[in-house]
């Protein structure tokens, strides 16, 4: 058998191909499969830690990549920190030990252990938007803290208090809830109840203005979760004569079959009647009696967004 010799430029492009580096596959991150870092974070050992050091190396030792490590983390923190006013203390070191914060606690621990597990992190403060009373008040100063964490070469937002649960101002009692929503939360859904001090952190090619962000209407979770879309009525205040009827258009997602409209705390509730093409839907409503009232909407029993009304004569 005849043997072939392999020319010299063959052999230097052998090298070259085999020295190339592997390309990494980018991941879709908010829809990855998390289970088993949440598992981690879930059933690591519940005691009493001094130093975050404690926590974090064992709790990423087994992940081998930075989504999931920070993944763990973050469970970690929206499953082990309780929201509270007894401990307003941003530094990490109290909030591990007392495990209770308020926001401003929730991102200074989160972007520590972050910090520690190699993974880039920068805490966010700004206003947000919780209440109907929020709506066209004006910002003075921040009340709120978040994280962006740096992975896969971009910025992603999340927010450790919203994820963690629910506090009942009147009770005075955190309830422990998660809520996947403010996990990586894309810019466009997060801008709606977030307001950065520093525009560029609502990570938007066109950001949204203050007055905007003051004036819309606020979005409870099951709006984004049923990718409800507001047709006519973009702004939170809305002014309206007794004579006049209130129709709202939404498109959902969701298969909707009831929306019903509430002024105040149940002073008023009403069930107006549905239309409904595809995934569009129509109601009308006129409303008897003149004032300044919270219109929360309701679709299938929860709440979807709130407005300021007035009702004139």
């Amino acid at each position: 058998m005849k043997r072939i010799q392999l020319k010299p430029f063959i052999w230097l492009s052998l090298i070259l191909v085999t020295q190339l580096p592997a390309i990494s596959q980018t991941v879709d991150l908010k829809n990855f499969d998390y289970s088993k870092a949440d598992s981690i974070a879930l059933h690591f050992p519940k005691k009493k830690y001094k130093a975050t050091a404690e926590i974090v190396g064992p709790l990423i030792k087994d992940l081998t990549t930075e989504h999931e490590r920070a993944r763990a983390i973050y469970r970690w923190v929206t499953d082990n920190i309780a929201y509270s006013f007894s401990n307003r203390s941003s530094n990490p070191q109290k909030v591990l030990i007392k495990r209770k914060a308020v926001c401003a606690g929730y991102a200074t621990l989160l972007n520590q252990m972050l910090a520690e597990a190699g993974i880039r992190s920068k805490v966010i403060s700004g206003n947000s938007k919780t209440e109907a009373s929020d709506i066209g008040q004006k910002i003075e100063k921040s009340d709120h803290a978040w994280n962006a964490i740096y992975l896969q070469g971009e910025w992603h937002l999340t927010d450790a208090t919203w994820s963690a649960g629910f506090y009942d101002k009147k009770k005075r009692k955190f309830t422990k809830d998660y809520q996947e929503l403010y996990y990586l939360t894309p810019p466009e859904v997060f801008v709606k109840n977030h307001f950065p001090e520093e525009k560029e952190w609502q990570l938007l090619e066109e950001p949204v203005s203050k007055r905007d962000f003051i004036k819309s209407p606020l979005y409870y979770s099951t709006w984004f979760e049923c990718e409800f879309t507001e047709k006519n009525f973009k702004k939170g205040l809305l002014n309206f004569r007794v004579k006049d009827t209130l129709a709202f258009h939404f498109s959902s997602e969701c298969e909707i079959s009831s929306l019903i409209l509430q002024l105040n705390d149940e002073e008023m509730v009403y069930s107006p009647k549905i239309d409904s093409l595809n995934d569009n839907y129509w109601i009308r409503q006129k409303f008897q009696r003149p004032g300044n009232y919270t219109l929360t909407v309701f679709a299938n029993g929860i709440s979807i967004c709130a407005y300021k009304l007035k009702i004139r004569k």
